[in-house]
């Protein structure tokens, strides 16, 4: 993918890969299942969506330097080692299909809202109030990465 936010230019690629993964897919790296890993994917959009409460555990002085880091200069983040909060999975998740049905429609509903208002603030957890913008990159970054933890 050339371009990394999630957007409405890289929505139609991105639900192509969502769509891609099949029951049999391997993950390559990490412990989480396909169903698992489409229900942290869309928790994730439904904080940016402020559907889903949740913590702050911003450092403000840090924001910058992550922002930076993390999603412009080193948007290959290594495998497997960045472990998520408890806050962002759902260890229930077990029906692949259903899983996949909700996070496109977070996608979708997501890009509708950030591409209408992409000024308006809201909480990231670990970078702090961050504007809808900017959540597009860290969407598109994240998935990215959790697309290609199973191959597509």
């Amino acid at each position: 993918m050339a371009r990394i936010d999630l957007d409405s230019a890289t929505l139609p690629e991105f639900e192509r890969r969502v769509k891609a993964l099949g029951p049999t897919a391997q993950r390559q790296w990490g412990t989480m299942s396909l169903a698992r890993m489409f229900a942290h994917l869309r928790i994730i959009l439904e904080i940016s969506l402020e559907e889903r409460e949740t913590k702050d555990e911003s450092r403000a002085w840090l924001m910058p330097i992550l922002w930076v880091l993390l999603f412009r200069l080193w948007t290959n983040w290594p495998k497997g080692r960045i472990k998520a909060s408890p806050q962002f999975l759902d260890d229930s998740a077990e029906d692949i299909e259903a899983e996949r049905s909700k996070l496109t429609e977070s996608m979708r509903r997501f890009v509708e809202r950030s591409e209408r208002d992409p000024g308006r603030i809201v909480l990231e957890p670990m970078l702090g109030r961050i504007s809808l913008k900017k959540w597009q990159r860290v969407h598109g970054v994240h998935s990215d990465y959790h697309l290609r933890q199973f191959n597509v």
